[in-house]
């Protein structure tokens, strides 16, 4: 009778489950968000670039070194998930730039200042595609500067 019970529960919680997952019945409207400016020191190393992909803006962070006399290899950073460029990459691009490489952080489509609807949205595909945006602006577009030799 007890294993009964706890079988109708369990069968009652998946198929709850099932129908939010599959049949989701409630809908919220979707919400703009405000973008906060955070008023901080900028280094004089650091550029801000802007990728399109799919039209959707990939909001990114050059940081190059003082020395560009000759090409300088570049270092692609990202967060895991949904971390954002802010969020400690630009202490480490800094250290980058200082012993003489190029730099870029970039947020992922539907992160940060990066744009995209629906915001947090957490898709690896999108993700991998962002990052292959990222190196093809490397390899195409600051390669005319001849600055930059990028590799993977």
């Amino acid at each position: 009778m007890v294993l009964l019970i706890i079988l109708i529960i369990v069968s009652l919680i998946f198929l709850y489950l099932a129908v939010i997952i599959f049949l989701p019945i409630l809908s919220i409207e979707p919400q703009t968000m405000e973008k906060k400016t955070k008023v901080r020191n900028v280094p004089s190393c650091r550029q801000d670039i802007t990728i399109t992909l799919d039209g959707t803006a990939i909001s990114a962070w050059l940081y190059l070194p003082e020395d560009r006399s000759k090409p300088v290899p570049c270092v692609i950073m990202s967060h895991g998930f949904g971390g954002t460029k802010d969020f400690v990459l630009e202490k480490y691009a800094l250290r980058f730039a200082e012993s003489g490489y190029a730099a870029i952080a970039y947020d992922y489509r539907y992160f940060g200042e990066s744009g995209g609807q629906p915001r947090q949205l957490f898709l690896g595909i999108k993700q991998q595609e962002d990052l292959k945006a990222v190196i093809n602006y490397v390899r195409n577009r600051l390669r005319h500067l001849k600055t930059f030799s990028a590799r993977y």
